[in-house]
């Protein structure tokens, strides 16, 4: 047994320079804390616990209370706590120049924040996940006819620097409403540009607010196609040109059933092929009313294995480059509803294009026709013309044109011995 009274424990076997005491406080009838005045009598087991737990305070005032680290250069070195937040900012600019007045919407897992850009065209925002995924929203007052962005990642991994350079574009406007009439505010749409790649990263704002019927929205210059809807509703085929002019008052009403597949091919007699330029590329164009008018249209040169996707016009016509020297073979498919073939080129970007148009049963089921680009080869006894073209791997389009030569006696069969002159 062991007595103690109003006394302090001293801690030796630490050895860390200091003599702490640590004093000990006990309740007085459990109602006021004072310090102990009385004599306690204690056994070896409790004087054994009174010192490990005087240790363990001990060692923890320690450790909060310790100086920084010294550092040979003589600076203290300090140890900052784990970023959990970040910072996301940018500049917003057109032509070079900024542009305030923009709202910017960020949303991410758990938050969203809307702001404007000040006079320098210069958005912030702090206190953004990190590890969360992040949507920027660029939304220029439309009356500015600067084409809207989006931009996401999926995960932030610390301060965030974006900027945007916004480019001039039409305005599209209008409303979505039900078969009966009503306004259509349930989502579920959206638009996409007809074969045009998207910055790394970026996509389209929905056409329409949440909860809102009405869209009004400022888009870079092309062909766009309208995807989606929210069962039990489809979508009417709705391909708009943006091109050189504004879209406005565009009444979209949706369908109770989907629109089935076209029928009729395009119309080959209306459909030609401009001679190539000095590297291979031509131009495939339809007349008027070689297509439906404001379809996606696609040629697909099968021989060299590239692909190039367009719309038409008001009038069915259309226009599309790609690399097509004399002896492809181009395939040529339209989609009024356009949503197919938009399909169809995201898969192209990031995989073979005849693979991906194979393996796609949607795009075999839309109607098509196929076009040689070029003449087709002369010959005569004992010569022929020849134009082929091909591929290596992926895409490596290649082209060889010329004459095939034999002892004009024997037509174009060659024996051993004879003489075979090909001039390419």
């Amino acid at each position: 047994m062991v007595e103690l009274k109003n006394t302090c424990f001293v801690l030796e076997p630490l050895h860390l320079g200091v003599t702490p005491c640590i004093q000990l406080y006990v309740a007085a009838n459990h109602q006021n804390s004072r310090l102990l005045d009385s004599t306690i009598r204690l056994t070896n087991t409790e004087m054994m616990k009174i010192r490990l737990h005087s240790v363990l305070i001990l060692i923890a005032l320690l450790i909060v209370s310790a100086p920084p680290a010294a550092r040979s250069d003589g600076l203290r070195a300090s140890v900052s706590p784990t970023l959990l937040t970040a910072t996301v900012s940018g500049v917003i600019r057109h032509s070079g120049n900024p542009v305030a007045g923009v709202p910017i919407v960020l949303r991410w897992q758990d938050g969203e924040q809307t702001l404007t850009t000040l006079a320098d065209g210069a958005y912030s925002i702090g206190g953004v996940p990190v590890g969360s995924w992040l949507q920027i929203y660029v939304y220029p007052p439309v009356s500015m006819r600067l084409a809207f962005r989006a931009w996401q990642t999926d995960s932030i991994a610390g301060n965030l620097t974006k900027d945007f350079d916004l480019v001039s574009g039409y305005r599209l406007q209008g409303e979505f409403r039900q078969p009966d009439g009503s306004p259509y505010s349930l989502g579920g749409i959206r638009i996409d540009p007809i074969g045009v790649r998207l910055p790394s990263g970026e996509f389209l704002p929905p056409p329409t607010g949440e909860g809102s019927s009405q869209m009004d929205m400022v888009l870079a210059p092309a062909f766009y196609a309208m995807l989606g809807a929210q069962p039990p509703y489809y979508l009417p085929p709705t391909v708009v040109d943006l091109r050189s002019a504004d879209v406005e008052n565009q009444v979209i009403t949706l369908l109770n059933r989907p629109v089935p597949y076209p029928k009729e091919p395009p119309v080959a007699s209306l459909i030609s092929v401009s001679e190539p330029d000095v590297e291979g590329y031509a131009t495939v164009s339809g007349a008027p009313g070689s297509v439906p008018p404001l379809a996606a249209v696609m040629v697909l040169n099968q021989s060299a294995n590239n692909l190039a996707m367009t719309a038409s016009d008001a009038e069915g016509a259309f226009s599309a480059d790609l690399y097509a020297p004399d002896g492809s073979w181009l395939l040529v498919k339209y989609d009024p509803k356009g949503a197919i073939l938009v399909n169809l080129w995201d898969l192209a970007l990031s995989s073979d294009k005849v693979t991906a148009f194979a393996g796609n049963q949607s795009v075999q089921n839309l109607p098509g026709v196929t076009i040689r680009a070029g003449e087709l080869p002369a010959g005569g006894a004992g010569w022929q013309e020849f134009a082929e073209v091909g591929r290596q791997g992926w895409w490596g389009g290649w082209a060889m044109a010329g004459t095939l030569e034999t002892p004009s006696s024997q037509g174009l069969n060659v024996l051993p011995g004879d003489t075979l002159t090909v001039t390419a």
